[in-house]
C-alpha cells in the first residue's frame, strides 16, 4: 500500500491501530519524499510504470490483501493508456482490408477492458467506429464494393450510438465515483458539500 497523501495516510493509521496486520508499503524508487513510516511496517520501493518491479515485490511478501492508494496523480502518471492509444493508432493507420479493421475494432474492445476509465480511448473508440460507419458508405473511401456490402451490415449508426451511449455512462460513473471519494475523504464542511 502506498500511504502518503490525503487517501493513504487516513487508511494507513486505521489498520496500525487495529494491531491485526503485518503492513507491506510500497513507495515510488523515484520519490524523494521525506515520510517517516512505522517501525512495524516493511517498506519497499517499487516503480510503479514497472510491471516486474511490482511483482518482485509482491511475492516476496506474505499477501492476504491489497490496498491501493493510488490517487489522481498516480493514475495520470501511468503509461498504459498512452501504450493503448499508440497502439491501437498504429493499428487503424494500417488497416488496409475489412478484416484487418474488424482486429482494430476486437484492439480497442481489449484496451477498453484494460483501461475501462479512459475517456481518450472511449473518444478514439467511438470515432473509429464512427469512420467505419461512414467509410463504408462512400463508395469514394476506397473499399472494395463486397468489403462496403459486409462493412454497412457489421458497422450501424445503431451500433456507434450505443458505444457513444456506453461511453457517456463510463463518464458519468468515473465523475461519481471521485465525488464519492472526494466525500469520504473530506476533512472540511467545504469538501463535504462539493462532494
Amino acid at each position: 500500500m502506498q500511504s502518503n497523501g490525503a487517501l493513504g495516510k487516513p487508511i494507513l493509521e486505521a489498520l496500525l491501530q487495529s494491531n491485526k496486520f503485518n503492513i507491506t508499503i510500497l513507495t515510488r524508487s523515484s520519490s524523494t519524499s521525506t515520510s517517516t513510516y512505522p517501525s512495524s511496517a516493511t517498506v519497499l520501493p517499487v516503480d510503479f510504470n514497472s510491471t516486474q518491479s511490482l511483482t518482485d515485490a509482491l511475492q516476496s511478501q506474505k499477501i492476504d490483501a491489497i490496498v491501493s492508494c493510488v490517487g489522481t496523480e498516480g493514475l495520470l502518471g501511468q503509461k498504459l493508456e498512452e501504450e493503448w492509444l499508440a497502439l491501437v493508432d498504429e493499428a487503424s493507420r494500417n488497416a488496409r482490408d475489412l478484416e484487418q479493421r474488424i482486429k482494430v475494432v476486437e484492439l480497442y474492445d481489449r484496451a477498453i477492458r484494460a483501461e475501462p476509465w479512459s475517456n481518450p480511448l472511449w473518444l478514439a473508440r467511438c470515432d473509429w467506429v464512427l469512420s467505419l460507419y461512414t467509410d463504408c458508405r462512400d463508395p469514394d473511401a476506397g473499399w472494395p464494393e463486397d468489403e462496403r456490402l459486409v462493412g454497412q451490415e457489421l458497422f450501424t449508426l445503431q451500433t456507434a450510438q450505443d458505444l457513444w451511449q456506453e461511453g457517456r455512462f463510463f463518464s458519468y460513473l468515473s465523475l461519481f465515483t471521485f465525488m464519492m471519494i472526494v466525500l469520504v475523504t473530506a476533512n472540511n464542511f467545504l469538501l463535504m458539500f462539493v462532494g
